[in-house]
């Protein structure tokens, strides 16, 4: 199997985003990409589309062996532009890489994205200049008011792609965005569920902030081991105060429930009866 990937820009906004889901601009047709790929309109057919539902998944970096960090809840064209909403999964590395887009976002920078996708090679066409390129489009009866003007007049070497036969993922990465890509339109719904997900995730945010603030620490305090120094009297008690609150959070939350000590008392009178029969008391 042939597998390509495309690098292709996305923005999302943090603030309206519904919790635990993105929306992105996973890929846009007639737009030169990188690599000097151009992805023709119509090339993802609805079957490609409609699988990927079942099999693709989330990544960063396109790290196809490690753990997905989301599954594909829509993918669709709108317009040119395949559109992909997708929810993280639960796990600690999914929750990090949410937590790093929501921070960006929130600070006003972009989020760029990668598909990894499968290409029909035998019908992929090569040009020495982009205006070959659209003269090529042109005679097969293309719109082109559908692709960048900017290929026909500043493009080199570059290639068609008619048609892609699977969309296998979408990752986060690092690359910058395709100055031609489409940015996201938000998912503005909230969920006015009664339920404490909306808590559970910012807690689960807060936590990671607190994390890697400690590991910051932990760096700052290697340094200045090497230099025969170490952290300052006002740094350690900072980190004794986190200390204390979350020794208090960890012994709330294993303190037994009310019902756990019921069963338990249960229990202990259980097993005194059966201490007092056995004395033949």
């Amino acid at each position: 199997m042939n597998t390509f990937k495309s690098l292709i820009g996305v923005q999302k906004d943090a603030a309206t985003l519904k919790e635990n889901t993105i929306k992105m601009v996973a890929s846009a047709c007639g737009v030169l990409l990188r690599n000097g790929a151009v992805i023709l309109p119509g090339a993802f057919p609805a079957k490609v589309l409609r699988d990927s539902i079942k099999t693709g998944w989330v990544d960063v970096a396109h790290e196809w062996e490690g753990e997905p960090i989301g599954y594909f809840d829509k993918v669709y064209m709108e317009g040119d532009n395949l559109m992909i909403e997708a929810s993280f999964h639960s796990h600690d590395d999914a929750q990090m890489q949410r937590q790093i887009i929501s921070e960006r976002i929130m600070n006003g920078k972009e989020v760029a994205v990668s598909i990894g996708y499968g290409v029909d090679y035998n019908k992929v066409k090569h040009f020495d200049t982009g205006k070959e390129l659209w003269s090529w489009c042109e005679g097969e009866g293309y719109d082109m008011s559908r692709f960048d003007a900017s290929i026909k007049k500043e493009a080199g070497w570059c290639w068609v792609i008619p048609s892609v036969t699977e969309l296998n993922e979408v990752s986060i990465c690092n690359v910058g965005m395709n100055p031609s890509a489409k940015v996201l339109e938000v998912n503005s719904e909230t969920g006015d569920n009664d339920d404490l997900s909306g808590e559970v995730m910012s807690l689960s945010d807060a936590l990671g902030t607190a994390l890697g603030v400690v590991e910051r620490a932990e760096a700052v305090h290697e340094l200045r081991k090497a230099k025969g120094s170490r952290l300052g009297d006002a740094r350690l008690n900072q980190l004794l105060a986190i200390e204390a609150k979350v020794s208090a959070l960890i012994a709330d939350a294993q303190a037994p429930t009310e019902e756990e000590e019921k069963r338990a008392a249960t229990v202990r009178q259980k097993l005194l009866l059966a201490k007092a029969k056995l004395a033949g008391v």
